[in-house]
């Protein structure tokens, strides 16, 4: 074909329109735009970065207040263990001693100031008092108070700080309770600390002891040394080093913790911290004494909810704090700093601090312009890349222009059109719709490409038509033939199911496709055996082979199975194919044949054996009976006599039985009556005989069963044999279960309506090859049996118009099964 135009000249065409106009507006619109995207990007940015820093505070805070937390339950812990200790000072010394913990300080090394790790004890004061006040052991800072050194701390004035009440406290509470006291020690004003005194603050844990009656036999009192305490906050550092052993006051960079009274308990001012006057007294904190100035002056310990005067929103943290909340606020320290705090509660719940269910609260103070320095940094560094971004756009904006060309060719709508045409012909190909024509008119390559593609899709459809005629053929045959057939990938999964299948089975093809055969057939289990040893042979080519399919309603089928497989030159892609036929009517006819020819035979033999024994038998029977009566001193021959008397009888009965079989002694009456009169009458006579022989007999009736036809007295008859042969397979004794229940045409052995009574023991069980026989005259096990009893039974369930079957495992019981007709 003569190509008018080709495509690389469409691709210079194309060029030439459009490849220099996308460059110009990209450079007017890189350059307006560059200034707005610095200017939003140094706005977020620095949003971005205050929150995720103001994030990081608060949970550091968060963190810190769990630590002090969990470290207050422990000392609880130390409490109860000391608590279960022997009341002896040495015990309690070495308890003091194993008890120890570093502070992080500042101190003279080889002379020179440094920063030291020390170790010193945790609890400054352990102590035993007894029920009356006074101190009986007294451990001070690792060391054995004598008894001279021992006070009645009973009185407030006789404790170390002059005003304390635990003793008076923690008498009165249960014995499984604890009290803790707020911080207690001196007050150090700022005036003081420069002369280097403590406060030897403790915080004093305690607990009631008591003797078996819950008499009080005293208190047992564990004082925190302040100092340990004090560690868990006073080295954070909410820079860029964490920690340091003396945060800068001044610089607002440190953390604080407060108890839940809004006192500060730990600072790096020391004259914040709470404390007691010489005397034992508090501070008054009311506006006349608990001034700013004294404040500033180091002459006050600091209070949250009494400091609105220095900023409003210390308070504000307290009240937050009691709340249960954490957060992020501004606030000004004493000497002035503008700060960023975080707050958070330190949840403890122990008297007297569970009014609020916290111990109080920690802060971690940055100063503001320390916490804006990030994202300040941040905007310096923005603004330096888009200085630099607008030197390189140009060069950017050149280059760009340069590979335009390329750009510009294969963006060509000439191009385009007729490929997104010939791919959307594609994608109706592959949904299954064939396009009647496929016209491109472009006078170049893909013209000859859309003929050839509109070829193509001409034969497909022809093909395709075809096809769906071959298989429209082949799924008629498969789905009207009077057989079962069922097909398998290699993996086991049914691919094939047709109506005749679906009948046979019991089972839908929506159920059994694409599924598992285990699965599908899982009700089965033979029959699932039967398939994966015939899967798994390696010449699969079997059948047909007869199979007995029992389902779980009782209902029995006759199956001819042929197994074979499909494509077997390809190993990867197997079908196994499993054709089904149902010969149960026709088995069942064979059958009632055999059966029927067996038993006219049995039947004129017996009857033709009984009368011929029976007559000398009846003379033997009297014969023996008169010599017995006559041997009045031989008691040894006598016994002999009635032994032979009780075999005679026993074969007489075989007789009786063997006429009653071959002719019976009347015709069957049938008429309308309720079945449960005749198992209730049948179960009467066997419940003794069940708890006799340690037998559960359990009978459940369906409610409202229909009145059936038939013969009382033979159908009791028929049952009692059935309940005797399931009471004499166990003789340990088991479960006899009855049940009656009605059952629908398609699961019923006569494929009608019918009442189905279900006997089932756990007895000893029939074994597989014996079932076939059971119902035949003189078949049996029983060394004392004759074998009639279930040949009986069959006749007599025959005579009824019903149908009997039965199932039954080695060692795990036998169910029989009598479906009888609903009229």
């Amino acid at each position: 074909m003569y190509l008018r135009f080709s495509i690389a000249r469409k691709f210079i065409f194309a060029f030439l329109l459009l490849a220099m106009m996308p460059i110009v507006v990209l450079g007017f619109w890189t350059l307006r735009s560059m200034r707005e995207i610095g200017d939003s990007a140094i706005n977020s940015t620095t949003a971005q970065l205050e929150s995720r820093a103001r994030e990081s505070l608060e949970l550091r805070a968060v963190e810190s207040a769990k630590r002090v937390s969990q470290f207050l339950q422990s000392r609880e812990a130390d409490l109860l263990t000391l608590k279960m200790l022997r009341r002896d000072p040495e015990v309690y010394l070495r308890f003091s001693l194993n008890h120890r913990r570093d502070i992080w300080v500042r101190d003279l090394v080889d002379g020179k100031a440094g920063e030291i790790h020390k170790e010193l004890p945790l609890y400054k004061e352990i102590s035993f008092v007894g029920a009356d006040g006074t101190e009986q052991v007294r451990i001070l800072d690792d060391r054995i108070i004598d008894k001279s050194g021992l006070r009645d701390v009973g009185k407030p004035e006789n404790t170390t700080f002059k005003s304390e009440r635990y003793f008076e406290k923690a008498s009165v509470l249960k014995p499984d309770e604890i009290s803790v006291s707020h911080l207690t020690g001196w007050y150090v004003s700022h005036e003081r600390s420069l002369r280097g005194m403590t406060s030897e603050g403790v915080i004093r844990f305690a607990t009631p002891c008591t003797d078996g009656q819950g008499r009080l036999e005293g208190v047992i009192v564990l004082s925190l040394d302040h100092r340990h305490l004090m560690e868990l906050t006073q080295h954070i550092l909410p820079t860029e080093e964490r920690f340091a052993v003396s945060p800068d006051y001044s610089s607002g960079n440190y953390a604080f913790m407060f108890d839940d009274e809004g006192w500060i308990i730990a600072h790096p001012k020391r004259s914040d911290i709470r404390g007691v006057l010489p005397d034992g007294s508090g501070f008054d904190t009311g506006p006349g004494p608990y001034t700013r100035d004294r404040l500033i002056a180091g002459q006050a310990p600091f209070n949250l909810d009494r400091a609105s005067f220095i900023n409003p929103n210390y308070s504000l943290i307290a009240r937050e704090v009691r709340a249960l909340r954490s957060g992020v606020t501004s606030t000004f320290n004493v000497g002035g700093t503008q700060r960023i705090m975080a707050y958070a509660p330190i949840l403890y719940g122990q008297p007297p601090y569970d009014r609020y269910g916290i111990f109080g609260g920690i802060t971690i103070g940055v100063e503001t312009a320390k916490f804006k320095e990030p994202a300040m940094l941040a905007s310096l560094r923005i603004d330096e890349m888009v200085a630099g971004t607008k030197q390189n756009s140009l060069l950017i904006l050149t280059a760009a222009a340069l590979l335009a060309i390329g750009l510009a060719a294969a963006l060509s709508r000439t191009l385009t059109r007729p490929i997104l045409y010939l791919a959307q012909k594609a994608e109706e190909i592959a949904s299954g719709h064939i396009p009647d024509e496929v016209v491109v008119k472009t006078g170049d390559e893909l013209e000859v490409l859309a003929d050839n593609f509109a070829h193509m899709a001409r034969q497909i459809r022809h093909h395709q038509e075809r096809l769906e005629r071959d298989r429209n053929f082949v799924e008629s045959i498969v789905t009207h033939i009077t057989n079962g057939i069922i097909t398998l990938d290699a993996e086991g999964k049914i691919t094939w199911f047709n109506p005749y299948s679906e009948a046979v089975f019991g089972i839908s093809r929506n159920e059994a496709l694409g599924r598992d055969y285990r699965e599908v057939f899982a009700g089965l289990p033979s029959w699932v055996e039967t398939i994966g040893l015939c899967l798994s042979s390696p010449a699969l080519e079997q059948g047909p082979i007869e199979y007995r399919c029992v389902f779980d309603s009782g209902k029995e089928k006759v199956l001819d199975v042929h197994f074979s497989t499909i494509n077997p030159e390809r190993q990867d892609k197997d079908v196994f194919l499993v054709i089904v036929g149902d010969v149960t009517h026709r088995k069942l006819m064979e059958e009632h044949l055999r059966r029927s020819d067996r038993l006219i035979s049995l039947g004129v033999l017996a009857a033709g054996i009984a009368h011929e024994i029976r007559n000398p038998l009846t003379g033997i029977s009297l014969l023996m009976d008169d010599l017995h009566d006559h041997l009045h001193n031989l008691p040894a021959e006598r016994e002999l006599i009635q032994k032979s008397l009780q075999e005679i009888d026993r074969l007489e009965n075989l007789i009786d039985g063997l006429l009653d079989f071959a002719v019976p002694s009347e015709q069957i009456k049938l008429e309308f009556r309720p079945l449960e009169e005749v198992l209730q009458k049948t179960g009467f006579f066997v419940k003794k005989l069940c708890k006799n022989s340690n037998i559960s007999l359990l009978v459940q009736l369906e409610e409202a069963l229909p009145m059936l036809r038939l013969d009382a007295e033979k159908l009791q008859q028929a049952l009692l044999n059935l309940f005797m042969n399931a009471i004499q397979a166990m003789p340990q004794g088991g479960d006899l279960r009855v049940s009656v229940e009605t059952v629908a045409a398609e699961d019923s052995l006569l494929s009608k309506s019918a009442v189905r009574i279900a006997v089932q023991d756990t007895g000893t069980g029939i074994s597989p090859e014996d079932i076939p026989y059971v119902f035949d005259p003189f078949f049996t096990r029983n060394a004392s049996g004759h074998g009639l009893g279930l040949a009986i039974v069959h006749s007599i369930v025959r005579e009824h118009g019903g149908r009997i079957s039965v199932s039954s495992q080695l060692l795990r019981g036998t169910t029989f099964w009598i479906d009888l007709p609903v009229v």
